[in-house]
């Protein structure tokens, strides 16, 4: 596969590659992208505008070059990707995301910056991102609390 084919009808393989490049990208995390893409197909189709991926696959050094990524980030496996959606606050996509990760199938990361982080571990939870390396898993009651304070679009 090259960079520029298709992963699904949204998504070309380069959007999730450092710099275009295929260094460390192996069958399975051809087969991940593949996953992801779809998932986040669904997305598109939610929010009705195109998806800006800002981090997919990483190797491992530049994993490790990324403030506060951890190491055994699902984005060493093609299984994470990170975006933002023109036009709508991280808060809110993350808000409307929270509702939604059972249903579409993904685990959602709060978070402090210009993104929204997913990715698709078997645990479709919500954590919230504290700095420093610090992550805490949300509860229902605190995704909710979450969704009313930030679901309305800003």
């Amino acid at each position: 596969m090259k960079p520029e084919d298709f992963l699904s009808p949204h998504f070309r393989l380069a959007e999730f590659l450092h710099n275009g490049s295929m260094e460390g990208v192996t069958t399975d995390v051809i087969l991940n992208l593949r996953k992801l893409a779809n998932i986040l197909e669904l997305i598109r189709e939610v929010f009705g505008k195109p998806i800006i991926i800002t981090s997919g696959f990483r190797t491992i050094l530049h994993n490790a070059q990324i403030k506060g990524s951890a190491k055994g980030s699902q984005h060493l496996y093609g299984l994470a990707a990170d975006f933002r959606i023109e036009g709508l606050s991280p808060k809110f996509i993350q808000a409307k995301l929270a509702q939604l990760k059972d249903k579409i199938g993904f685990c959602l990361e709060i978070t402090n910056g210009d993104w929204t982080h997913i990715d698709l571990r078997p645990e479709h939870i919500v954590f919230e991102n504290l700095g420093g390396g610090k992550y805490k898993t949300l509860n229902v009651v605190g995704i909710k609390d979450f969704v009313r304070k930030y679901g309305v679009a800003a």
